[in-house]
């Protein structure tokens, strides 16, 4: 998946966020600086949800797969 997204990114000459220079595992989330940047999903079924939602896992993983791992 990680080869498919950078292909993905080249394709579509998508930009990658600006780099990070703060620690953001010390970071407190209610501060500015870290409400730019996207979170994961804090639980398993989130994560779930999120992947059989998801446009470009389906665009490079078979449905049994993705209904295998998501189940």
């Amino acid at each position: 998946l990680i080869i498919y997204a950078g292909l993905e990114g080249l394709k579509n000459e998508i930009l990658p966020p600006v780099a990070a220079d703060i620690n953001l595992f010390g970071a407190n989330i209610s501060e500015e600086i870290t409400k730019k940047y996207k979170t994961l999903p804090l639980t398993l079924e989130q994560a779930k949800k999120a992947a059989s939602e998801s446009v470009f896992l389906r665009s490079c993983l078979t449905e049994k797969i993705i209904k295998e791992y998501t189940m």
